[in-house]
């Protein structure tokens, strides 16, 4: 089979980085880190995996990041990270073939990958604390057991990715589509169960104002699901495009602003707060919103969120853009809470213990959110290139979720 792999080399990582001035293409050109390649089928790597036939699997922004080289080397997640990687993690697909100790599986059962590599999977026994609780995200042991370092598949070397036609999982990895829930749906399933997560552990109160910043696919679910789960709760949304802010207020956003000075004001006339300018830099908001789910990640956004909650607000960066230094003095001056929010994980929903990948498969299986919208773009692997190009001129393009599709 051919699969879409990364290999990061100092040779590589030097070419891209000069000839990207010149080509943006240079970061997935046949002289990049990036190459699409033969390789054998995946075999399964114990009795307790599955191999799965690929249908759909989503290009996420962690994918972008590792193409264009977005990240320092002193990133803590390099440890966990081992290469050559197979690309891509929100993959779905049918079971192909079961290992002999695979009990809840069966052939040709429909399924959306959890993709983290995690306790379980690696063969570790007893499990980490976190592992405990369902939070296989915050895993202890990323480097450790009978598989190479690596968060999830994906990040490993050793185990394809779902930009490929076949992929191997341990069987925990595995969670069954409802009957009426396409895969097209399904596929939106981690980025979907990523946002629910970070609103479920941080949840606005009746009558408050959230803030969601960002209009991807992230903030775009950030919006449906404060929409659906909490119908009292003003929410505010901030769009860069044009098409993005048709869709949030589609999907029901109250208010739909441009990110840039003009927010703060924007903000004010909303909440009924007052702006306030420092000699330099951005204003700050007295009487700004409870909560900001920052999509973007960036020193940019983190910097305008803690500046525009409200004290005791809280600030969730859902996002992951490339650190850099900014004002952080509204933590204390506001009191206000800064956390993170790590793929998906263990929840309490109406009243039951579950995935938040599975939480979102419910509400599509009784209908209770659409997101048939998000998905803008389907391609064959093999033209990657198309691909990448498409999601970043989302000007041009007006690309949300783009998909890799297999026949």
């Amino acid at each position: 089979m051919k699969a879409l792999f990364f290999d990061f080399k100092p040779v590589r990582f030097a070419y891209s980085k000069v000839f990207s001035k010149l080509s943006a293409g240079a970061y997935y050109d046949r002289f990049s880190a990036l190459s699409y390649r033969e390789c054998p089928d995946p075999q399964l790597p114990g009795d307790d995996w599955v191999k799965i036939r690929t249908a759909y699997c989503g290009i996420c922004a962690s994918d972008l990041h590792a193409i264009f080289l977005r990240g320092g080397l002193d990133n803590p997640t390099i440890p966990f990270i081992s290469f050559p990687m197979g690309l891509g993690h929100e993959a779905v697909g049918t079971i192909e073939e079961t290992g002999p100790a695979v009990r809840d599986l069966r052939q040709g059962d429909r399924i959306v990958l959890n993709a983290m590599l995690s306790c379980v999977t690696r063969g570790i026994d007893p499990v980490c604390p976190q592992c405990q609780q369902g939070n296989v995200a915050l895993c202890h042991n990323f480097a450790e057991g009978n598989l190479p370092p690596g968060l999830m598949i994906a990040s490993t070397k050793n185990l394809s990715g779902g930009f490929a036609p076949f992929l191997v999982a341990h069987e925990k990895q595995c969670l069954r589509i409802p009957d009426g829930v396409s895969f097209e749906e399904a596929a939106l399933a981690d980025p979907f169960g990523v946002s629910l997560r970070s609103i479920l552990q941080n949840p606005p109160r009746a009558g408050e104002t959230a803030l969601v910043y960002s209009c991807g696919t992230l903030g775009l679910s950030a919006v449906i699901a404060l929409k659906t789960l909490y119908p009292e709760v003003r929410v505010i949304a901030v769009a860069k495009h044009g098409f993005q802010k048709k869709l949030a207020d589609r999907f029901g956003a109250h208010e739909v602003l441009s990110p840039g000075a003009s927010i703060f004001q924007d903000m004010a006339k909303i909440t009924g707060g007052k702006v306030y300018k420092p000699y330099r830099g951005k204003p700050i908001l007295m009487g700004g919103v409870s909560v900001v789910y920052d999509c973007v990640g960036s020193a940019d956004t983190i910097e305008t969120g803690l500046r525009l909650a409200d004290a005791k607000g809280k600030v969730v960066v859902i996002g992951a853009e490339t650190p850099k230094r900014f004002e952080w003095s509204p933590i204390w001056f506001r009191e206000i809470s800064l956390v993170g929010s790590m793929a998906g994980g263990a929840e309490v929903f109406r009243g039951k213990t579950m995935h938040s990948f599975e939480a979102y498969l419910e509400l599509l299986a009784e209908g209770s959110i659409d997101v048939k919208p998000l998905i803008t773009h389907k391609f064959p692997v093999s033209q990657y290139k198309d691909a990448i190009r498409t999601c970043v001129d989302k000007r041009t393009t007006k690309s949300v979720k783009v998909l890799f599709e297999f026949p």
